[in-house]
């Protein structure tokens, strides 16, 4: 049998160095080898110099061979769904790569030599078992703009992190870490952050000098399913907020005034957790707010200003304790959504409904 595998192995390289020799005739300088059930990467491949972009997703890779590092101009490498264990050191001599995907695979880390990618723009890492990164990991990821290690086992985050200077999106999440960078704030071009799915406490967020609030350029906050109890009130610091998310903490039964101190907020969503009231301040200078989310929860009535969220499209008010809707409800003239739950009574309310329904086509879902 083992003699089978190697004869059929044998011609699948083969195929994989037509497909070589003939994008080499043919002067491209991208080479597809997807889905070709490759065990081990082409010998060839790597003296090929002008080659700028290879494809190898899709194939039974469990490692690369050192040689790799000497394509010196390739700029995409594309090695998801493979089986990779790790990549080699020699990893970090790629100083022309821009984008770099080993999503779904089976890496454990990354190498020392990382950090080198000093040209690395699009880091794709999710799926894999990453436990850890080194405190090099960031020293030259100069050109780094989107970093995703979603769906790893990263438990903490190392002190360079926030040498990570061009980064514009982070997506951590889907992982066990327990806090975040205290110098956080330092990323000066962070726009979107998403670490959802972990275990960060609210003393886990870095709220100090140099912490989230620094952050001028954040447009997108996820926080979902993690051990929050507390939200911290310096998120109404961060004034370029558009999109909030906080959904899904057990532990959170309060919501600080100074959210409302969000210009441009535009969602939020604050689902299933455990609050009993939303701040009056929430709904007199978000006014740019769309969609707000706070079903499943236990709150058991809404302020009369509700009615100043003139901009909302969408509200999702369904397993709370409400007993009916303030009057007010029905100034809400772009509201297109309303998601009330069968257990309202909406006693007072029946008017502002139907007002609703029939002059600004409302849809109720009970």
């Amino acid at each position: 049998m083992g003699a089978v595998i190697r004869t059929i192995d044998g011609v699948r390289q083969d195929f994989a160095y037509d497909d070589i020799v003939k994008a080499i005739r043919n002067g491209n300088r991208t080479l597809d080898l997807r889905h070709r059930s490759l065990r081990n990467v082409p010998t060839l491949l790597s003296r090929l110099d002008e080659i700028v972009e290879v494809q190898l997703a899709h194939n039974l890779l469990t490692t690369l061979p050192g040689s790799i590092g000497s394509m010196k101009n390739l700029q995409i490498l594309r090695l998801q769904n493979c089986q990779l264990e790790e990549l080699p050191e020699t990893f970090g001599d790629l100083s022309k790569l821009r984008i770099l995907d080993v999503s779904r695979n089976e890496l454990l880390g990354l190498p020392e030599s990382f950090g080198r990618l000093i040209a690395l723009e699009e880091f794709y890492g999710t799926k894999n078992e990453i436990k850890r990164l080194s405190e090099n990991f960031a020293h030259g990821l100069y050109s780094l703009r989107s970093l995703n290690l979603d769906s790893n086992r990263l438990a903490d985050l190392p002190s360079c992190f926030t040498q990570l200077k061009a980064l514009t999106y982070c997506d951590l999440s889907d992982n066990m870490i327990k806090e975040l960078p205290p110098a956080i704030g330092r990323m000066d071009e962070l726009q979107t952050l998403l670490v959802n799915k972990n275990m960060i406490p609210w003393r886990g967020i870095p709220m100090g000098p140099q912490g989230l609030p620094k952050l001028k350029m954040l447009k997108g906050l996820y926080f979902m399913d993690n051990k929050i109890e507390q939200c911290p009130w310096e998120f109404g610091l961060c004034t370029s907020l558009q999109n909030l998310a906080i959904s899904r903490n057990r532990y959170l039964t309060v919501l600080p005034d100074e959210l409302g101190d969000l210009p441009r907020i535009r969602s939020l969503a604050c689902n299933d957790c455990k609050l009993a009231s939303i701040p009056k301040m929430l709904y007199t200078k978000t006014t740019m707010l769309r969609d707000l989310d706070l079903s499943t929860n236990s709150i058991t009535s809404l302020p009369d200003t509700v009615g100043k969220l003139l901009s909302l499209e969408s509200l999702y008010l369904s397993r709370n304790r409400l007993s009916g809707l303030p009057p007010t409800i029905g100034a809400l003239s772009n509201l297109k959504e309303l998601c009330i739950g069968l257990h309202l009574g909406c006693q007072g309310c029946e008017e502002e409904l139907a007002l609703l329904g029939v002059r600004h086509k409302v849809q109720v879902l009970l």
